[in-house]
């Protein structure tokens, strides 16, 4: 923990290393429970590497009390582990989104049970985007843009022929039922791409007046602008008065 103001670091917790895994602690996510207290929600990702396996686990410590509230070590398998995993989120009925090297899943906030599951996917360093009530997310391995429902983790559709080669980090956004993301094709080339949130369908793809579009992308809902990045600056798209035919 540190302080913003003083520059005074605290030590919050440690972990040690079990199995003969090196492994990181990764970025957590915090949130106050209706008796005030702070929780925090992260994951822990390793690599044995005499035996080349991976694991992931997930924990939710008690800040304000200084006291583990669950751990779950379900994540063992070979899904995955990643340096990039993103920060688990809540969402309506207590649920815990948590994303690893392999898989998405979703767990109990409360006992860190886990309610679905889906793996086989390529998805380190690519966050998910929630969007009411439904996930959306990108693999790259394979090449997959795909929709679910976040309580229940049953695919609404996905698009595979699009070729969403998502770029690094890749943070997607969604603007008036438009879903928009940096692509990576062939020839290390890189679009703005648009897809319908209902049905996955491409809708266009532009390269820009740089022909370079890559990384994170950011829409202010209230303007409806669009911020992306070119590989030299920063550009901002007025979707309201510059719709893409």
């Amino acid at each position: 923990m540190v302080n913003v103001y003083s520059g005074e670091k605290r030590e919050i917790l440690r972990l040690e290393i079990e199995d003969n895994h090196e492994f990181n602690i990764n970025p957590p996510s915090a949130y106050v429970n209706n008796t005030g207290d702070t929780l925090l929600y992260f994951t822990t990702d390793g690599l044995n590497f005499d035996t080349d396996h991976y694991r992931a686990d997930a924990y939710c410590y008690n800040l304000t009390k200084k006291q583990m509230v669950w751990k779950n070590k379900e994540f063992r398998t070979d899904m995955g582990a990643s340096a990039f995993d993103p920060p688990p989120f809540v969402i309506e009925n207590d649920r815990l989104i948590i994303t690893t090297r392999k898989a998405i899943s979703c767990l109990d906030k409360n006992t860190g049970a886990i309610i679905w599951q889906r793996a086989n996917l390529g998805l380190a360093d690519r966050p998910p985007l929630y969007w009411e009530g439904k996930l959306y997310i990108r693999s790259g391995d394979p090449c997959i843009l795909m929709c679910l429902d976040a309580q229940t983790g049953m695919q609404i559709w996905e698009n595979t022929v699009i070729d969403p080669i998502p770029a690094p980090e890749g943070r997607m956004a969604i603007y008036k039922d438009k879903l928009y993301f940096a692509v990576w094709g062939a020839n290390a080339t890189h679009h703005l791409g648009c897809v319908d949130i209902n049905t996955g369908k491409e809708l266009w793809r532009d390269r820009g007046p740089w022909g370079n579009i890559c990384f994170d992308v950011l829409i202010d809902q209230k303007t409806g602008y669009l911020y992306c990045y070119t590989g030299w600056g920063t550009m901002c798209v007025d979707l309201n008065k510059t719709p893409k035919k």
